[in-house]
């Protein structure tokens, strides 16, 4: 199972966790891709054993609207559900970094 996100907040729950002890609960990070915006990594969850791609955005020069609009991404991605469309498992902000 791949899916976009990283650890913290679940489908359903609208708020993300703070990444300090979000991110023990992967490992084996793996860079796979990288874009304008910020890289996906894979990733083993420790808690279930899957693998996830982690796409991880850094915040830190975005104004107030485009951090607003990438959380408005977060949404929906979240309610997509689509065998064309890889599925969004959670997420998680890291406010020392502002990486989403």
């Amino acid at each position: 199972e791949r899916a976009f996100g990283g650890a913290g907040a679940r489908r359903g729950d609208p708020s993300p966790r703070l990444a300090a002890d979000a991110m023990d609960n992967y490992a084996d990070l793996k860079r796979i891709g990288r874009g304008n915006y910020g890289t996906v990594a894979l990733a083993r969850d420790v808690r279930n054993g899957r693998d996830y791609c982690l796409k991880q955005i850094s915040m830190e020069a975005f104004t107030e609207d485009e951090r607003a609009q990438a959380q408005q991404e977060v949404e929906v991605l979240r309610s997509l559900d689509h065998p064309g469309i890889v599925r969004y498992h959670e997420h998680f902000v890291c406010r020392a970094s502002q990486t989403l």
